[in-house]
């Protein structure tokens, strides 16, 4: 059991304060932290504050069975002094976004974003045999975001809950060969209420939209893993994905309604690898993915509901490989290449709105390379590293 305190400060008139404590039983322990820190920004309009409450537990039941709950509270408020012409910024890089034709300045319309967010959970693991075990997780959460941007003000209440359950086999045989295998299942679903209003000053003013949003998303994987006696190692992986949205302008009469469901979608995932010297390896892996607009893409601040948006879908291939036998080396290294159709790229009207659209296929290649070298001198230790 300890508890701490640290203060910070900084440029900007930044300072905060992160608080903690740990309780720790024979068959339980928590963990309760409060952080705070503020800033007023390097910009006009552009300061910040965040508080953060967090409360971790973990409750041993049994040899075989634990429990563990968490909950999180945020609130959050930061300033958004907006973009800024080449001329403007050369002008004055610190100045926030100026009154441009009917629209206020960030300044007039007080533009900032507050954000309050309360989120609970709990866990459940049971190993039910040396080789078979479950763990189950359970959440609810609710957002409550107002959002006064340069052309309106957005309210949005968005509760929302979820599950997620894994079966796990992993067995190990006498000839030395290892299988790990993994099924599960995970639902997210929420029901969201976002209305969008004229902005006076900082002021919600009159209404312009109001529409009711339930999300529902679900995922059905499986996924098996061997590790051979002979250092190879297979794995291969298989998920059911749907997502299905649906909108209600409530603010029109009669009440439009408009569903979203998106196709059903099988991603596949394939691994090899080979393990050589003292945790040395090269492998390669090959998967899809798969991501549908997220309700903000759908209904973004335009307040226009895009009709036409589609899921972004990809493939992923990469060569990755580890060296770490040499005497305090350590190297790590990815060759990939990842190929997207249907990209959702954000663009911005003449209001300065933001909305989505689909731009076709993309490919992206690149190299990702880790090293860390460890030094040991007179019982002292210091380590460093480099990310590339």
């Amino acid at each position: 059991s300890e508890a701490s305190v640290e203060l910070f400060g900084g440029s900007y008139q930044l300072k905060g304060i992160l608080a903690s404590g740990n309780i720790a039983g024979v068959k339980n322990a928590s963990r309760v932290s409060y952080s705070h820190n503020e800033t007023k920004g390097h910009r006009e309009q552009s300061a910040m504050r965040r508080d953060n409450f967090s409360w971790t537990s973990e409750f041993k039941i049994s040899d075989k069975q634990q429990i563990s709950a968490n909950v999180l509270f945020a609130d959050m408020y930061y300033q958004t002094p907006g973009g800024l012409t080449l001329t403007e910024f050369q002008a004055n890089p610190g100045a926030a976004r100026p009154a441009a034709g009917i629209f206020p300045s960030a300044i007039d319309a007080k533009a900032a974003i507050f954000q309050r967010n309360f989120t609970a959970g709990l866990g459940y693991k049971n190993q039910f045999s040396a080789v078979f075990s479950n763990s189950t997780t359970v959440y609810g959460a609710h957002n409550r975001i107002e959002n006064s941007a340069i052309r309106n003000y957005e309210m949005r209440n968005e509760p929302h809950f979820g599950a997620r359950t894994i079966f796990k086999l992993d067995k190990k045989f006498n000839n030395g060969n290892r299988i790990n295998w993994q099924n599960g299942a995970e639902l997210q679903s929420g029901n969201f209420n976002i209305k969008v209003l004229g902005n006076r000053n900082g002021t919600a003013d009159t209404l312009q939209t109001n529409d009711d949003v339930q999300t529902t998303v679900y995922t059905i994987f499986s996924q098996m893993m061997f590790d051979m006696a002979n250092r190879w190692s297979y794995s291969a992986g298989l998920s059911y994905n749907k997502s299905r949205i649906a909108f209600e302008r409530l603010s029109d009469r009669p009440v439009l309604n408009q569903p979203f469901s998106f196709s059903t979608e099988l991603i596949p995932r394939f691994a090899v690898s080979r393990a050589f010297g003292y945790n040395n390896s090269i492998g390669v892996l090959v998967s899809k993915s798969f991501s549908p607009p997220t309700v903000a893409e759908l209904l973004p601040s335009t307040g226009i509901i895009n009709t036409e948006l589609q899921a972004e879908k990809g493939w992923n291939y990469e060569l990755m490989g580890k060296i770490n036998s040499l005497p305090r080396l350590q190297i790590e290294a990815s060759v990939f290449t990842f190929s997207l159709k249907d990209a959702l790229v954000q663009r911005r009207d003449e209001s300065g709105a933001d909305y989505f659209t689909n731009a076709g296929s993309t490919r992206q290649s690149g190299l990702e390379l880790f090293t860390r070298f460890n030094y040991i001198r007179h019982s002292s230790f210091v380590e460093t590293g480099w990310l590339t």
